[in-house]
C-alpha cells in the first residue's frame, strides 16, 4: 500500500531493507549441527539426480512435490497478474493493486502465525490438501466478486491458504525425508517454489491474451479442484508415512 503515498524506488528499498534485517537475523543464529556420515559427493549434477530419484521414489514426498506444482503452476501466478486484475476486473489502477497485494500479505501472515503457534505435525496433511481446495474456490470467487473489498477478503484468505500448503509441504518433507539427503530434497522443493510460479505466470498470460485474464484464472482454480480430488483421497493414505507414524 506504500505506493500510493510514496514514491515506487522507496518501496522497492524499503522491501530490500526488510530481507536485510531477515539475513542479518539468520547470520546470528546458531542451530546445532548434527553430524552426519555420508558418501562423498560426485558432483553437483549427480547430487541433483540423486535428489530427484529419491523424492519420486518415496510415496509421499512425490505426493506432495506433484501437488506443489500443480499449485504452482495454476494458483500462485495469480499474484503476478494481480496488476492486470486490478485495472480488468475492478476499473482501479495502483490503487486497487496495493489493497489486493496487502491483503494477500495479511493473509499470509494470520497463515503463518496460526501454523507456527499450533506446533505439531499430525493433522498436516489433512490442512495441505484442504488448502488447496479452499485457495482455488477463493480464486473463484474473487474473480466474480465485483467489488474490491470483497475481493480483498477473498484473496487474504487465498493467501492464508497458500501458506499454509506451502509451509505444511515443508513441514511434512522435512519430516519424511532421510536425513543424509534432505539438503537436496528441500533444494528441490525450492526450485519448484520460485520457478514454477514464473513459468505458470508467463503460461497464464498468455493463455489472458486470447481467453480473457477473468477466464484464465478461473480455468486455473478449477484445474486445482480437479486436483484435489486425487490429492484428498492419496493424502488420507499418505498422512501415516508423511506425518512420521510409517516407513515410506
Amino acid at each position: 500500500g506504500l505506493i500510493i503515498w510514496v514514491s515506487i524506488p522507496f518501496v522497492i528499498a524499503f522491501s530490500a531493507g526488510t530481507f536485510a534485517i531477515f539475513y542479518g537475523v539468520l547470520f546470528f543464529l546458531n542451530p546445532p549441527e548434527l553430524k552426519i556420515e555420508r558418501a562423498k559427493t560426485t558432483g553437483m549434477v549427480r547430487d541433483l539426480i540423486d535428489g530427484f530419484q529419491y523424492s519420486f521414489s518415496h510415496q509421499g514426498i512425490s505426493f506432495l512435490l506433484i501437488s506443489l506444482s500443480v499449485t504452482a503452476l495454476f494458483i500462485r501466478p495469480y499474484i503476478d497478474l494481480l496488476p492486470g486484475v486490478s485495472a480488468q476486473i475492478f476499473d482501479l489502477g495502483a490503487e486497487g493493486l496495493s489493497i489486493l497485494l496487502a491483503a494477500t500479505g495479511l493473509g499470509a501472515m494470520l497463515g503463518a502465525i496460526w501454523l507456527a503457534q499450533r506446533g505439531r505435525t499430525d493433522g498436516l496433511t489433512n490442512i495441505f490438501t484442504w488448502s488447496l481446495l479452499i485457495s482455488a474456490i477463493s480464486i473463484l470467487l474473487f474473480i466474480i466478486s465485483g467489488n474490491i473489498w470483497v475481493g480483498a477478503v477473498l484473496i487474504a484468505i487465498v493467501g492464508f491458504f497458500i501458506v499454509l500448503g506451502a509451509i505444511t509441504s515443508q513441514t511434512l518433507i522435512q519430516s519424511a525425508v532421510d536425513t543424509g539427503i534432505r539438503a537436496r530434497v528441500i533444494s528441490i522443493t525450492m526450485v519448484l517454489a520460485w520457478g514454477l510460479p514464473a513459468v505458470g505466470a508467463l503460461g497464464m498470460g498468455w493463455i489472458a491474451e486470447f481467453l480473457g485474464l477473468p477466464f484464465t484464472l478461473a480455468l486455473g482454480g478449477a484445474l486445482t479442484v480437479l486436483l484435489w480430488l486425487w490429492a484428498h483421497r492419496t493424502g488420507k493414505q499418505l498422512a501415516p508415512i508423511l506425518e512420521g507414524s510409517l516407513d515410506p
